[in-house]
């Protein structure tokens, strides 16, 4: 493993400490490149224990991996929490929330779908804006609580016949539906594996598809995978994108790729759908 990685370890003559900085430098290239277990187990196998802090840092970003029941309940907040992160005034107005939510409401407005399905709707701001709208709109959360403040608010907006909501895991469900546009925001962060996620986004979206991630290098703090040592601070987060990675990912699983950019509120937004096979 060690070899494979940085072989240049091998070539040079280094002195301890020039190896060390080399490995930190290594660190720092593998995270970047979206590689968090990789350079775990380069930590790991070393054992240097002048790297032990930079270990710990690592292992803090891939522990859903070896611990996958430690965030099980991480986002289970109480309904009061969520509630002021994402007040009712927002229930029929999510674009006046936040800048990547108006930036769905208007792609809304410009493609008119059908059916609209927002995975990961944490208290349903955008889903109820759609149902609005007058579109048919879905959205699941894998924690209990937002989905109960979400058809809550549904009630009261006087949308729950078009705006439906679902206690699931935003990895295999829906099962049997198509929906014309799917939006995802701030969640490829959390998976292990995130090709599996773009997979089933465009499998179940006939038309447009849409994601946020934390932009790597200049999001806030500027570098977002270097841990701080406070467990709260982790958030279930395992890797980190740059806007050539996630590019990257979505060409790896067959995407046109229609827009992707670093924003300034530290995001990265793309917007994309499954590449027609050409028969010719």
């Amino acid at each position: 493993m060690l070899k494979d990685l940085c072989p240049l370890v091998y070539k040079l003559n280094m002195t301890e400490n020039k190896l060390i900085e080399a490995v930190k430098l290594i660190r720092r290239d593998l995270l970047l490149n979206d590689e968090p277990l990789k350079a775990y187990y380069l930590l790991k196998e070393l054992d240097i224990p002048e790297l032990k802090p930079e270990l710990d840092r690592t292992y803090a970003l891939v522990r859903p991996v070896f611990e996958p029941n430690f965030y099980r309940g991480i986002y289970d907040v109480p309904a009061e929490d969520c509630e002021s992160i994402e007040p009712e005034e927002f229930i029929l107005n999510a674009g006046g929330r936040y800048a990547r939510y108006k930036w769905i409401v208007d792609e809304l407005i410009a493609n008119k779908p059908k059916k609209y399905m927002d995975l990961a709707c944490y208290v349903g701001s955008l889903v109820t804006t759609a149902a609005g709208m007058g579109i048919e709109s879905y959205g699941v959360d894998i924690t209990p609580k937002v989905i109960e403040v979400a058809k809550r608010r549904a009630v009261s907006a006087g949308v729950d016949d078009t705006a439906k909501f679902y206690n699931a895991n935003i990895l295999t469900f829906p099962h049997n539906k198509k929906f014309d546009m799917v939006s995802a925001l701030e969640v490829l962060e959390h998976l292990p594996d995130p090709e599996k996620f773009i997979e089933h986004l465009i499998e179940i979206c006939t038309g447009w598809c849409y994601v946020t991630t934390p932009n790597g290098p200049f999001g806030s703090p500027p570098i977002q995978w270097d841990w701080d040592g406070v467990e709260e601070h982790v958030c279930g987060h395992v890797r980190v994108f740059t806007k050539a990675t996630l590019f990257e990912l979505l060409e790896k699983c067959g995407c046109e790729v229609a827009y992707i950019n670093g924003e300034t509120d530290g995001l990265l937004w793309a917007k994309f759908r499954r590449k027609e096979v050409s028969n010719g």
